[in-house]
């Protein structure tokens, strides 16, 4: 907990609350993607993850408290509001809909999204248990995408930190001994064919 809560505390002081975005739900979803062989004590793991909360708003209370003193409730309303989902890093416009982040995740995709062989083994394994590694790079992106869509504001950098888990999901399609001889030979799946 001291790991996680000083990350997600010096994250919080860079990034606002937009942080919390990224790892919040997948560690709090951690019984849906967590191997079922692996016992892990639920109660300790959910005490650990609230000392490591607590932890990061401490780090950012060191900040906040003497900020306030120095700078005035009015300094400290305003940097409050710059640690929203809404005002941080604004590079682009936010008057999109909240599926415009759905039309960038191909882009955010590439090249991996024109790889046939991967289409194909992720077909193949639509009937079949998912790892849990699997699972975890699901339960990390998805919830970030779709908090960040319903968050009102919907700048394309924010994709970035979810692009590792697509990245993770990638390697396990191309390298998992299970899928390893799935279409290996198939003319659709060489490089060849796009």
């Amino acid at each position: 907990f001291l790991y996680a809560g000083g990350m997600l505390g010096l994250a919080t002081l860079s990034l606002g609350m937009l942080a919390w975005v990224y790892v919040l739900p997948v560690v709090l979803l951690a019984p849906l993607w967590m191997r079922d062989g692996q016992r892990l004590a639920w109660r300790d793991w959910y005490i650990e993850v609230g000392k490591s909360a607590l932890l990061a708003l401490g780090i950012f209370l060191l900040w906040a408290i003497p900020a306030a003193a120095h700078g005035g409730a009015a300094y400290l309303a305003r940097s409050l509001a710059n640690f929203t989902l809404g005002t941080t890093l604004g590079l682009f416009p936010d008057a999109r809909p909240a599926w415009w982040y759905l039309l960038l995740v191909p882009a955010f995709g590439f090249p991996w999204i024109f790889g046939l062989l991967l289409w194909m083994r992720f077909w193949k394994t639509r009937h079949e248990e998912i790892s849990a590694g699997v699972k975890f790079c699901l339960f990390w992106a998805l919830p970030a995408i779709a908090l960040m869509s319903l968050a009102g504001a919907r700048q394309p950098q924010w994709l970035l930190p979810v692009v590792p888990a697509f990245a993770l999901g990638v390697a396990w399609l191309i390298g998992s001994e299970a899928l390893r001889q799935q279409y290996r030979e198939h003319l659709a799946s060489t490089m060849i064919f796009p």
